[in-house]
C-alpha cells in the first residue's frame, strides 16, 4: 500500500508542477499615490501585474478594471485621462468599449506620411489593389511636398494641414517636374494641370476619409482644405464638339488594316464598346443565331464589366462573319486573341472548351492566389482577366497600342486617344435617332429612369437603326475582309 502511495506521490508532483502558475496582483503606486479620486468622488486604486499598471474601481453599479501600461510616464497619462472622462461622464469600460460601433478612443497622432498608409491599407482591403495603386501613385506627390522641411515646421501632423497647406501644394505641384509615366531616365516636364488635380483629388479623398466618424484618423471637426475652389470642379465637356473619328475617318482606317487588326478592332470601331469588354470576351458570350453579344456578369459576380451592367449587344451581319472566322472551330475560349498567340501554336498554354469549365478554372485560379491578392471583387476581377490572357486573350495596352498605330497610318492627330472610339459611335447612334433608353442601355449604362418602370426596350430594331446609318462604314468592312481572305475563310497571322 506504501509503495502504491510512493509511486502516485512523483506523478501528482508533476501534475501539480504542470499547473498553470496564477497572475497574483499587487498593490501599486503611481505617481506616489495608490488611490486616485476624480473631482466628483469616484475612487480609482492602481494595481500592479505582470509589470503593468492597472486601474480598479467602480462605475455605474458595477466594477472595471482597466490596463494603463507598462511604464510609469504612459501610466499616468492614462489615469489622468480616465479621471477626466469619469468627471465629463464619458468613460466607458473596456467591456462596454467591445460593444460599440464608434470607438471613443483619441484618434491617433498622424504624419501625413502615416496617415496616407492608413489610408492605402483600407482602400486596399476595400477597392483593391489597383485601386490602391492609382491613389499611391498620386499621393506620392502630396507626401513629397509634407515632408520637407518647411512642411514639417510649419505642419509636422495631418491634423494641421489647413488651408495654406494646401494652396502651397497646389503651387508646388505646378512646378514640379516628373517624367512620363514614372520613368527615371525619361524626359522630365512640368507636371500636368489634369496630374495637379488628379492628385488634389486623391489628398481630398484621403482627408474625407479619415475625418469620417467610423474611421477618426483625424480629430472631431477637423476641416478638410481642399475644397472645389482649390482643387478645381470637374469640366464638362463641350456639348456641340464634333465627333472625334467620324464615319470617314473610320473608313480610312479599315482600309489600312491588316488581318489581325480587322478581326480585333473592327467590332471596336462599330459598337460603343470599352477596351476590357473586347480584352474579356468568350466565344460563349456571342449567339450568332441570334446575331448578339451577352456582356455583364460572370462567374457568380467575379467578373464583371464598368457598373455591374448585363445588357445584349445587336451585331450586324459583317460582324459575325468575321467573328465566326475569329472563333476557327473553337467551343470556347477567348473570342480576340493577341498577335503572339495566333504566332505560337493553339494548344500551348491554358485553355478552356465549356463555360463551365472556364468557372473551374477562375475558382481553381481565385483559390491558387494569396488571400490577400483575392480579397475583393475588383482583385477577383484581375484575377481571372489575368486568366483570360494566359489563355490567348488579347490585352488592353494592345488594343490601344494597335488603335494608335491605324491612326498614324490614316493621318488622324495625335491628340485623338484611341478610347475616344467609344465617344465616336456612340455620337453616330445618337446621331441615327435611337431612343433615349435603348441608347443608354446599348453603350452599357443603367437604364435608371422611371420610365423603364413602363416601357420595354427593343434593343434590335433601335440598333438596326444605327447600321443603316453607317452602311458605308460596314461596306469598307466588308470589302476589307474579302481583300485579306478573312470572310472566305483564309485568316493569317
Amino acid at each position: 500500500m506504501e509503495s502504491s502511495n510512493s509511486q502516485n506521490q512523483p506523478q501528482r508532483e508533476n501534475e501539480t508542477s504542470k499547473a498553470p502558475t496564477s497572475r497574483r496582483m499587487t498593490r501599486g503606486v503611481l505617481g506616489g499615490r495608490h488611490e486616485f479620486v476624480s473631482q466628483n468622488g469616484h475612487r480609482v486604486q492602481i494595481s500592479l501585474r505582470d509589470g503593468k499598471y492597472l486601474a480598479r474601481g467602480r462605475w455605474q453599479g458595477g466594477q472595471f478594471g482597466k490596463t494603463l501600461g507598462s511604464d510609469e510616464t504612459s501610466a499616468q497619462h492614462a489615469i489622468n485621462r480616465l479621471l477626466i472622462e469619469m468627471d465629463d461622464g464619458t468613460y466607458v469600460t473596456p467591456s462596454q468599449t467591445r460593444q460599440q460601433r464608434f470607438s471613443i478612443q483619441p484618434p491617433p497622432k498622424h504624419s501625413v506620411r502615416s496617415l496616407a498608409n492608413a489610408f492605402l491599407t483600407d482602400k486596399r482591403k476595400v477597392n483593391g489593389q489597383k485601386t490602391a495603386q492609382a491613389y499611391g501613385s498620386r499621393l506620392e506627390h502630396v507626401i513629397r511636398f509634407a515632408e520637407i522641411p518647411k512642411s514639417q515646421k510649419t505642419w509636422p501632423l495631418a491634423a494641421a494641414v489647413n488651408r495654406q497647406f494646401a494652396v502651397e501644394l497646389k503651387n508646388s505641384l505646378f512646378t514640379e517636374e516628373v517624367t512620363r509615366n514614372g520613368k527615371a531616365d525619361g524626359l522630365c516636364k512640368r507636371m500636368s494641370p489634369k496630374m495637379v488635380k488628379l492628385c488634389l483629388e486623391a489628398a481630398r479623398t484621403m482627408f474625407n476619409w479619415a475625418a469620417r466618424t467610423d474611421v477618426r484618423q483625424l480629430p472631431q471637426g477637423f476641416a478638410n482644405p481642399f475644397s472645389n475652389e482649390i482643387v478645381g470642379a470637374k469640366q464638362a465637356k463641350d456639348p456641340l464638339r464634333k465627333n472625334p473619328v467620324p464615319v470617314q475617318d473610320r473608313i480610312r482606317m479599315v482600309e489600312h488594316m491588316d488581318a489581325w487588326q480587322l478581326c480585333n478592332l473592327a467590332t471596336q470601331i462599330v459598337l460603343p464598346l470599352r477596351f476590357e469588354d473586347l480584352a474579356g470576351a468568350k466565344i460563349s458570350d456571342f449567339d450568332f443565331g441570334k446575331r448578339h453579344w451577352t456582356l455583364g456578369t460572370r462567374v457568380g459576380g467575379s467578373d464583371f464589366n464598368k457598373g455591374h451592367v448585363n445588357f445584349v449587344l445587336p451585331l450586324p451581319p459583317v460582324l459575325c462573319e468575321i467573328l465566326q472566322h475569329c472563333v476557327g472551330g473553337r467551343s470556347d475560349g477567348p473570342m480576340f486573341l493577341s498577335r503572339r498567340h495566333l504566332k505560337k501554336a493553339r494548344q500551348e498554354g491554358a485553355k478552356f472548351d465549356s463555360p463551365e469549365e472556364f468557372e473551374m478554372l477562375c475558382e481553381a485560379a481565385i483559390h491558387r492566389s494569396p488571400k490577400e491578392n483575392a480579397a475583393t471583387e475588383q482583385d477577383r476581377k484581375e484575377i481571372i482577366r489575368s486568366l483570360l490572357h494566359e489563355c490567348g486573350a488579347v490585352s488592353v495596352d494592345a488594343i490601344a497600342s494597335e488603335i494608335r498605330k491605324v491612326y498614324n497610318l490614316v493621318g488622324i492627330p495625335a491628340s485623338t486617344r484611341p478610347y475616344q472610339l467609344k465617344e465616336a459611335t456612340t455620337t453616330d447612334m445618337n446621331n441615327a435617332g435611337l431612343r433615349h433608353l435603348e441608347h443608354r442601355y446599348l453603350t452599357g449604362h443603367s437604364v435608371n429612369d422611371i420610365l423603364n418602370e413602363y416601357t420595354s426596350l427593343d434593343p434590335h430594331s433601335e440598333m438596326d437603326k444605327y447600321f443603316r446609318s453607317i452602311e458605308p462604314l460596314l461596306n469598307a468592312i466588308r470589302i476589307r475582309g474579302s481583300e485579306l481572305g478573312i470572310i472566305r475563310g483564309k485568316f493569317s497571322a
